[in-house]
């Protein structure tokens, strides 16, 4: 099927309308998507949780302080964007020695979209996450061949091509209980992560798609409310990243874990 064509109009174009229409197209599909769905479901897809509203006890204060200084040890910015808190959330309801996965692991090679700058040194979140578990078993996946991580097994996959995610599943485990996309970030990308992510949760894991932006919240509503129906409850998670100068960014979460419907009882208002 000829996907790429799908924002074309079948319909006569002069040579400018082409360049221009098909982008328009584009820019409007997923907002037209969101008001849909607002009309089909009678209520409003703009409720977000702050990440200061997850469930708190001493556990997960403990965990999140700890995980915070083991990001900054190893020099990854999962804590300057606040994402320790919600990590140390996680944890703290994890089953002991969770098997995780990170997809997205910093290259620096120049060549490759997203990269993190030459000296950038790949796997810090692995590392922090083996440090903080270290019965856990903390696979990760990059699209750079040429990545390796001391104690860590490293997979190919081009987040852009779903048929690489079979090198995980032939190498790895087949199931893991937290599964990370820190990768190329585009929806794209992110969505086909996060249908491999579905097939290969444990019962009670969390998937986590990191730095959503703004101006993509649009189809992560879509998808929260895809979902909304299913065995899944996920939820959009607001945090104010110290890199971004005030603008927040935002975490997909989801989960199979009945524990989490307490959690995601209200996404829906």
């Amino acid at each position: 099927m000829d996907y790429y064509r799908w924002y074309f109009p079948p319909a006569r174009m002069t040579e400018e309308q082409k360049l221009k229409l098909p982008l328009q197209i584009v820019l409007r599909t997923p907002v037209a998507l969101t008001r849909l769905i607002e009309t089909i479901s009678k209520g409003s897809l703009k409720n977000i949780i702050e990440y200061e509203e997850l469930p708190q006890n001493k556990q997960s204060i403990h965990f999140a302080n700890q995980l915070g200084d083991l990001f900054d040890k190893y020099g990854t910015d999962k804590r300057s964007n606040q994402y320790h808190y919600i990590y140390g959330y996680i944890f703290s309801v994890l089953v002991p020695n969770p098997r995780i996965l990170e997809i997205g692991l910093g290259s620096n090679d120049p060549a490759i979209y997203c990269n993190m700058g030459i000296n950038y040194s790949p796997g810090k979140s692995l590392k922090s996450f083996k440090e903080f578990s270290p019965q856990s078993i903390v696979d990760g996946a990059d699209i750079d061949k040429t990545i390796s991580v001391d104690g860590h097994r490293i997979f190919y996959v081009d987040q852009t091509k779903p048929e690489t995610f079979s090198n995980i599943i032939e190498n790895g485990e087949l199931e893991y209980d937290l599964i990370i996309d820190d990768g190329m970030h585009s929806p794209d990308s992110q969505l086909y992560t996060l249908e491999f992510a579905l097939k290969h949760i444990s019962n009670n894991g969390y998937i986590l798609i990191e730095d959503i932006h703004e101006q993509n919240l649009v189809i992560w509503k879509i998808v929260r409310y895809l979902l909304s129906e299913s065995k899944y409850y996920c939820n959009l998670i607001k945090t104010f990243p110290v890199s971004m100068k005030g603008r927040p960014a935002y975490v997909f979460i989801c989960t199979t874990n009945e524990n989490g419907k307490q959690l995601f009882q209200n996404r829906f208002n």
